[in-house]
């Protein structure tokens, strides 16, 4: 398709040619036929033609095809109508529509006109038909202000544009749209302009914000950026009038504020005239990536292709410079942290970033594997070892003084792996290269047959969690995870994407690894609280608005759980708490916490719950309410300042909730801690304690409290550490087997996790009197001050008796094996060990062994296996107390004289049931037993009954019933001293029914 220069016409012209009678049209038509282009046929009807000699039929032709009904409504930002682009066509066509044709010709088009650029290609005059410098609002390439709209020999003053110039729909629509936009800088006072920081100004470029070198134009230009676009401000012969103009724009556009931002930004200026020069930091070998620089603070800009020096100041990147030399560039920043942020930062830089990971001399170490539930897709199969994908190689770190320290990119794993083992041996030493494989632990459940799922207690499931003991849901890994405990540590089995099958592998997994007491254990554990035929219940208020702290229930049971946002109920059940369920409404809560105590343990209990918390037996029970009113006010008691630990409150009777962030008042009465209230202020808390102290225990008990806390004050105030002038000592190494996991190996030394430091502490006078002798990075300083502190507050002899005692070292390593010394049968308690010497330690979940040497008990070991435990305190025997004090321990054991001794076999069977002897009422104390011979064993939780043979006490056995122990007993008297002495204890009880004791 042939394409024409655009023409534009004014509205008015277009409403007079209309207006044109028809007796000229055929002249016209004659004179337009004679020009060789459209273009100048064109530009011969609008430019030459008079009104008068346009014809009817030219009028037509122009605007009234019948083919094209639609007018023209948009025009151009000159106000102009532009006429069709098509040859020998005269139709008005919208301005921003259509790419210049009119409705008939964009029907026919089938790609861009001949003569036409694509939509992505750039007209080579691109800024003549979209820039937009004038406050008129036009270029001048087609600007209509000659003031003259008429028709006549000056209505012809170029309205089209030259015809190398044609623009496709796409550039008219950009040309509307940019040039809508008019910057008007007028009434806006001169700006200073914002200049660059020396750093920022590549060569070349401006040293002001906001202004770049336009080449092609020769001129410098100014942009600013609004609402997302960049708008051009305009382009002067002179940068600096450029740079005014910007910071004008920035003014009026975006306020002061955003003008004094980026004068505070882009003008920090990097100084270093008054530095002298610093050697560079260089980077450890194994950090220095492909390409990069060998120093720290240092990198490569590859449009310039020189080196960049930047340092981090007040949160922000700051430039330093670029250099040709990469030495220079980092001689530079080693001098800007040195004046920047100072000589110690500049020491720590170069400790820090110069560890030097060197395994030239260490043999090569078998790779450590994790174990196979650890890993992840895409991971690496061994330990420190993991895949970089910027670098597309696999890299091995180390964990080295707190940080992560870089060994090296490898093109294979396998290397890395070998690498990261090396370092370990190396750096931490063979135990730790051990270890290290020890927890890699492999969970293979190859032989193990299916075992049913555990499933969880109903309430115990929170939303979006497994239903199943063992497994859990990885949100990052889309799949179900499960884990178990084994030896302390927990053991990946694997991920699933079923939730059933994830369950039965853990099951499987304890029945290995755990054996099948603890599974029957774990399915006894998952207790299901079913209610659905228990009837409501009415909820059991707690005792007293005073019991009910702030944001807690007012309802037993209940309590508000802050993570789900919701009321929780639990009940104890077996001395086990059992979710019942979380709930949004209290009420619903309490019910079913009332129906679970129905259920579960009886309409008595719940009426004794009920009974415990009504209000009117408040008083009586546990509910006193403390009333102050009437009470003058009482200066409070001030602890001792050493006394004092932080955070914890000046006076006595008052702490700190951290729950509430409030001052809490309580008071010990009548065997009871009873609660005063919470205050905003510590004093305010004091004072009221004060007053109840008053008014619950008199006068005299006030005047004593104060008197004790003056004699306090009196000595710990007084006392203060000095260790100025004391010589440096050894510290007071704990024996080997003291030292628990995470404690320190020194004597009067403890880690306080809070603070992340080693704190020293001396008892000086007594219990009461633990003194504070400071907070240390070093475990070492620590124990060397402690040291010092027994040397000068309780002399050489107490320092050489720490020594002696603290540091005795268990050495059975030249000790042959001996047998393990068993215990007589009656005296092995439920959990305990069946050896002499040895006991199970629940803390650290292994078996101790002990033995007694000098009046003290001295740790000989912990150990995985009782047997082991056993046989090292028969060689720690043999060894500190002799062959003889061996025999004699096993003869005191020796099976065939337990009946002999103290261990005595209790057989009740063919004994007939013996009715219990009880107690004489006065004699009952609280807590113990109302039948005699029977006692309760609160370490097994369990009725016990015993009996005196031959001067020595032999155990019956333990009950869960108070009745059956006493059964028990009286048949055990009836058979092991008659039915004489089972009458004589009965007559004796029956004499005394009343006595007091």
């Amino acid at each position: 398709m042939v394409t024409r220069t655009v023409i534009l016409v004014t509205p008015s012209e277009a409403a007079a040619f209309a207006a044109t009678s028809t007796s000229s049209a055929a002249a016209a038509v004659a004179a337009t036929s004679s020009l060789s282009t459209p273009a100048a046929a064109a530009e011969s009807v609008i430019n030459n033609a008079p009104a008068e000699q346009i014809s009817t039929e030219l009028q037509t032709k122009l605007f009234n095809s019948t083919s094209c009904t639609k007018p023209a409504q948009h025009t151009s930002p000159g106000g102009l109508v532009q006429l069709c682009r098509h040859k020998e066509c005269f139709h008005a066509v919208d301005f921003e529509r259509g790419g210049g044709l009119c409705c008939v010709h964009q029907k026919n088009q089938k790609g861009p006109m001949d003569g036409e650029q694509n939509d992505s290609e750039d007209s080579a005059d691109d800024g003549k038909i979209r820039g937009v410098t004038s406050d008129e609002g036009l270029s001048d390439t087609y600007s209509t202000h000659d003031n003259n709209h008429g028709l006549g020999d000056e209505v012809g003053k170029k309205r089209a544009l030259t015809s190398g110039d044609s623009i496709s729909g796409k550039d008219d629509i950009k040309r509307q749209r940019v040039d809508a936009f008019v910057l008007d800088l007028t009434g806006v006072p001169p700006q200073s302009p914002i200049p660059k920081s020396a750093g920022h100004i590549k060569e070349g470029a401006s040293k002001y914000t906001g202004v770049t070198f336009n080449k092609k134009m020769n001129k410098w230009q100014a942009q600013i950026r609004i609402e997302e676009k960049v708008r051009r401000i305009g382009y002067y012969e002179n940068e600096e009038e450029a740079a005014v103009d910007y910071a004008r724009a920035v003014f009026k556009y975006k306020g002061q504020g955003a003008l004094g931002k980026a004068r505070e930004q882009d003008s920090f200026i990097i100084d270093l005239s008054d530095v002298p020069p610093q050697l560079p930091i260089p980077k450890s070998a194994g950090r220095i990536k492909e390409g990069a620089s060998k120093y720290k603070g240092v990198s490569l800009d590859k449009p310039t292709n020189k080196w960049l020096a930047q340092i981090y100041i007040e949160g922000k990147v700051r430039l330093i410079g670029y250099y040709d030399n990469e030495e220079e560039a980092a001689v530079d920043y080693a001098r800007a942290v040195f004046k920047y942020k100072n000589q110690v930062a500049l020491g720590k830089a170069r400790e820090q970033d110069s560890f030097i990971i060197d395994l030239s001399d260490v043999p090569p170490q078998s790779p450590i594997s994790k174990s196979e539930g650890r890993i992840k897709e895409g991971a690496s199969k061994y330990t420190g070892v993991s895949f970089d994908k910027r670098m597309n190689k696999w890299q091995a770190k180390i964990h080295i003084d707190g940080k992560n320290r870089l060994i090296g990119y490898y093109e294979n794993e396998e290397e890395a792996a070998v690498d990261y083992a090396r370092a370990v041996f190396k750096y931490k030493n063979q135990a730790a290269l051990g270890k290290a494989r020890e927890d890699s632990f492999i969970i293979d459940l190859s032989d193990v047959p299916p075992q049913p799922p555990i499933p969880k207690s109903s309430g115990t499931i929170k939303e979006g969690a497994s239903k199943y003991t063992g497994v859990h849901f990885n949100k990052q890994m889309n799949k179900w995870r499960v884990q178990i405990d084994i030896k302390g540590k927990n053991r990946l089995i694997g991920y699933y994407e079923n939730e059933e099958e994830a369950a039965v592998d853990y099951a499987r997994a304890v029945f290995k690894y755990k054996n099948q007491g603890a599974l029957g254990k774990a399915r006894e554990d998952s207790f299901i609280i079913d209610l659905s035929g228990v009837p409501p219940q009415p909820p059991i208020p707690k005792s007293s608005d005073y019991a009910i702290k702030e944001g807690a229930s007012k309802y037993t049971g209940v309590h508000f759980n802050k993570q789900m946002n919701k009321w929780r109920v639990q009940i104890d059940i077996k001395g086990k708490l059992r979710t019942i369920g979380y709930y949004e409404n209290e009420e619903e809560a309490a019910v079913d916490y009332a129906r679970a105590v129905f259920k579960y343990k009886g309409q008595a209990a719940l009426d004794k719950a009920r009974e415990r918390r009504a209000l009117d037996n408040a008083r009586e029970q546990d509910s006193i309410i403390i009333d102050l009113s009437g009470v003058p006010p009482q200066s409070p008691i001030t602890k001792s300042a050493g006394l004092i630990k932080e955070g914890a409150s000046k006076y006595t009777g008052v702490t700190f909730h951290k729950r509430t962030k409030k001052w809490q008042a309580q008071i010990f009465f009548e065997g009871k801690q009873r609660h005063i209230g919470c205050y905003e202020n510590e004093e305010d808390a004091a004072v009221d304690y004060a007053r109840a102290v008053f008014k619950y225990r008199g006068q005299g008990a006030l005047d004593n409290a104060r008197e004790q806390r003056a004699r306090d004050t009196s000595m710990v105030d007084a006392f203060t550490f000095d260790l100025t002038d004391v010589p440096p000592q050894p510290p007071v190494p704990k024996s080997a087997g003291h030292i628990n996991e995470g404690a320190s190996k020194y004597t009067g030394v403890s880690f306080d996790k809070r603070r992340k430091k080693w704190e020293a502490q001396i008892m000086i006078d007594g219990n009461r009197n633990i003194r504070h002798i400071g907070y240390y990075e070093n475990e070492e300083e620590a124990a060397v001050d402690y040291a010092r502190a027994v040397f000068k507050y309780k002399g050489q002899g107490a320092l050489d008796k720490a020594r002696e005692q603290d540091s005795i070292i268990i050495d059975l390593s030249d000790v042959p094996p001996q047998p393990p010394i068993p215990k007589s049968k009656g005296r092995i308690k439920e959990g305990a060990s069946k050896y002499t010497g040895v006991h199970f330690s629940k803390q650290m979940n292994k078996w101790h062994a002990q033995i007694r040497i000098e009046e003290k008990a001295r740790f000989i070991g912990s150990y995985e296996n009782e047997e082991a435990a056993a046989v090292d305190y028969a060689r720690a025997v043999f060894k500190y107390k002799g062959q003889g004090a061996l025999g004699r321990a096993r003869e005191r054991r020796a099976l065939g004289k337990v009946r002999e001794q103290n261990s005595i076999i209790i057989d009740l069977t063919g004994v007939p049931q013996q009715s219990p002897i009880p107690k004489s009422e006065g004699r009952i104390k609280e807590g113990a037993s109302k039948y005699t011979g029977v006692s309760f064993n609160k370490k097994v939780n369990k009725w016990q009954a015993q009996i005196m043979i031959d001067g020595k006490q032999n155990c019956i056995g333990r009950y869960e019933s108070e009745e059956a122990a006493a059964v028990d007993y009286a048949r055990a008297v009836f058979k092991y001293k008659g039915q004489g002495a089972l009458g004589r204890a009965r007559e004796r009880r029956g004499l005394f029914p009343d006595i007091q004791v």
